[in-house]
Formats: structure tokens, sequence, C-alpha cells
């Protein structure tokens, strides 16, 4: 029978922001030992661009495959991400790209031990903000910028 871990992913700087929603463009991933040793999981197939929802949606990300890790107790795991980045979505629907930011880390809730033997699939689920309901209509702005990446309104303005 297959070993799967689920854990919860949670960040102080997502959860600061109010990310409601990510589209990350992941290089690959590792997990942090509690004694800071870092192990790449060189794995991770068909999911290079993704896009993560919260917990509360109850959806996730899988590896699909077992994660050779040595034993010894995690608390992080960092997502390292191509030069495009992705993008933060925020509770009112306003979008941040993340180019230029090499990786993000994410605390592991109730950390994650792994045994000598133990080579777990793993189901990330991640902590984030709600969008927001009946609370501040979009301006027609943010739904121009939403719709279209490349900032239609600051080209309009511009002519």
């Amino acid at each position: 029978m297959k070993d799967t871990q689920d854990i919860i992913l949670k960040s102080t700087l997502v959860e600061e922001l109010k990310v409601a929603k990510m589209q990350l463009d992941i290089a690959g991933f590792s997990v942090i030992a509690e004694d800071g040793a870092e192990y790449s999981v060189s794995d991770f197939p068909g999911q290079r661009y993704v896009t993560i929802f919260g917990d509360h949606t109850n959806r996730f990300i899988r590896t699909h495959c077992e994660v050779p890790l040595p034993p010894a107790r995690y608390n992080r795991l960092r997502f390292y991400l191509e030069p495009e980045g992705g993008a933060f979505i925020f509770d009112d629907y306003c979008h941040k790209d993340l180019r230029g930011i090499d990786y993000l880390d994410f605390d592991i809730q109730d950390g994650l031990t792994i045994k000598d033997g133990q080579y777990p699939d793993l189901i990330l689920r991640f902590k984030l903000t709600k969008f927001r309901e009946n609370g501040d209509f979009r301006s027609l702005k943010n739904i121009l910028d939403w719709g279209n990446g490349n900032r239609l309104l600051t080209k309009l303005s511009n002519i």
C-alpha cells in the first residue's frame, strides 16, 4: 500500500498579504529539515505551472510519486520559481507578479516526520485567505487588469 502524507502549508507573508490564490511557475521544490538541511525533490511531473487554491476549497497538489527523503523531522517546504515567477491573487482579486522572486517558503503545519524506509507520496494543501464575498465590488480597473495581465488601463491612459 502506498504511503501518503497529507500536509498543510502556511506562510506568514502569504497570510499578511491576504493571498487567496497563487499561480506559480515552479522550477522545483525542496523540503527543509529542522536542522536546516535542504533536500531537493526532483520529480514533480506535469506540475511546473500550477494554480494553488486554499485548503478551504478542498483543492490540493499531489506529488504523484514517492518522495525519497532521509529520515528526519521536516518543518518547511521551499518552491523554487522560474524567472517569470507567477502571481499572487489577493482576496480583493487584485494581483501581483512574482517576477524576480527566486523562491517561496512555506511552514509545514505540525511538521512532517519521515521514518527509515518510508517514501511517501505528498499531498500539499495551502492555508490561503478566502476571496471576499459580498464585499467591495472590484473596480473597473481591477476587472480589466484581471482579464488582461498586460495592464490594459495603463496603456489606455498613456494614449
